[in-house]
This record gives structure tokens, C-alpha cells and sequence, in this order.
């Protein structure tokens, strides 16, 4: 989603300052992160990492579905907290789902630099493959903007990826 806020703000719902409410969005998401990180620690320390994750990525393909039904700014920014109490989820615990999976502590480092890199290629990828989809299926005729149609496909593909996440979770297990 953040790779493309700005432009689906300007081009589909017509904001007067699709910086300011970028900007919004980005500080919503970032404390609505910070107030569940604690919390979803702390349940997946009791429900295990697993269900917390799968939760947060259920969580951020609904807010990827909603922003794909372009709806009224309010209701953007009322997306905006879901994702970020998804992504905050995710983050809190990502890192303690790695530390659970290591192969061994004596490469503690060098397993978690690769885990930190897969999610590196994978905020990488995303944007790489929705960019050229944006510029394909939203074309207008102005070589600046693109249609919402553009957009639909660039949040369905985002829906899409975190549920592949959480279906190539179930893979992953414990030692």
C-alpha cells in the first residue's frame, strides 16, 4: 500500500492535499502499530506466534480489499488504524517467530540476517511487480495519473501477498 498512497490518494480519491493525508495515514498506521505491539507479544506468548500472525495478515488483506472499493476518506483513514494494528501485530511478532524456527542458536545471526532479508525481498518485490501492473491496467491518457481500475489491482495483489504469507506460514515450525 505505502508505495502507492500517495498517487491512488491524488488520482482516485481526489484529496485536496494528498501529501498531508499521506503523511496522515503513515502516522495513524505508525501509532496504531505501537499501541498493539505489546499486547500481540504478549498473546502470542500465550496463544503461541502462529494465530497472531495469521490474524495480522487476515487483518491487513481486509484493509488491502477496502482501500481496493475506493472508499470516502474517512473510511481510509479508519483503514489506516486496521493496518496498522495488523502491521504492528506482524512486527511484534515476526522476529520472536524467527527466534522460535532457528535451525541453531550457535548461527543465531546468520539465521536471522537471512530472515531479515527474505522480508527485505519481499517489500521489494511488491512494489516491482504492482508498479508495472499499475502502469498497464490503470493507463489514462494522461501519462500522470492512472484510472482506479489500476489501483483495484494493485491492492487485490497486495490482499493477495499477505495471504500467501499466511498460507506459506503454516510451513514453518518450530524446533
Amino acid at each position: 500500500i505505502q508505495a502507492f498512497v500517495l498517487f491512488m490518494l491524488r488520482d482516485v480519491q481526489r484529496v485536496d492535499d494528498p501529501k498531508y493525508y499521506t503523511a496522515l495515514l503513515a502516522m495513524i498506521g505508525q501509532v496504531s502499530a505501537g499501541l498493539v505491539a505489546i499486547p500481540a507479544g504478549h498473546l502470542s506468548d500465550h496463544t503461541g506466534r502462529k494465530p497472531v500472525v495469521y490474524a495480522s495478515c487476515a487483518l491487513m488483506a481486509l484493509v488491502y480489499f477496502g482501500f481496493a472499493f475506493e472508499p470516502p476518506i474517512a473510511l481510509l483513514l479508519f483503514l489506516g488504524v486496521g493496518y496498522g494494528v495488523g502491521n504492528g501485530m506482524f512486527l511484534s511478532v515476526d522476529y520472536a517467530l524467527a527466534c522460535d524456527v532457528l535451525p541453531s542458536l550457535e548461527h543465531a545471526a546468520q539465521s536471522l540476517g537471512v530472515w531479515g532479508v527474505s522480508a527485505f525481498f519481499g517489500s521489494t518485490l511488491g512494489p516491482l511487480v504492482a508498479g508495472p501492473l499499475l502502469t498497464y491496467v490503470g493507463r489514462t491518457e494522461s501519462p500522470e495519473r492512472y484510472s482506479s481500475s489500476g489501483y483495484i489491482v494493485v491492492m487485490l495483489i497486495g490482499a493477495f501477498y499477505v495471504i500467501c504469507a499466511a498460507l506459506l506460514l503454516r510451513h514453518v515450525h518450530a524446533r
